[in-house]
């Protein structure tokens, strides 16, 4: 049920790393590769707007401990961007927010001629 969930998400961030999920989590999936899954939505963690410490990592509740042999989440993002307000997002919003000087320099080369 989550698999179906996240789907449509994980889509619009990337197509090829949601088939991924899709074709190891679906009903009567032939294989399965836990790696393959766990690097798909890794991989997108910046995009979906969240990060390792937000998801955190597959616990042994009778151990006490971490599964042994499961390589803990590590961040991949290259954009390493810091939250605004609590929110993570998921591009450099300042590039985004360049466009306001640019709509500024087209009105004034409007009133220029």
């Amino acid at each position: 049920v989550f698999a179906a969930a996240i789907l449509p998400r994980l889509h619009a961030c990337n197509s090829n790393s949601a088939q991924i999920v899709y074709n190891n989590m679906k009903v009567g999936a032939v294989s399965t590769s836990f790696q393959d899954v766990k690097s798909a939505f890794e991989a997108n963690h910046a995009c979906m707007g969240i990060t390792c410490a937000d998801v955190g990592n597959l616990y042994n509740s009778d151990a006490n401990a971490f599964f042994a042999g499961l390589p803990q989440c590590v961040d991949t993002s290259p954009l390493n961007l810091d939250r605004i307000a609590g929110y993570l997002p998921g591009t450099n919003v300042v590039d985004h927010s360049l466009i306001d000087l640019d709509q500024k320099a087209i009105e004034e080369q409007i009133k220029v001629g």
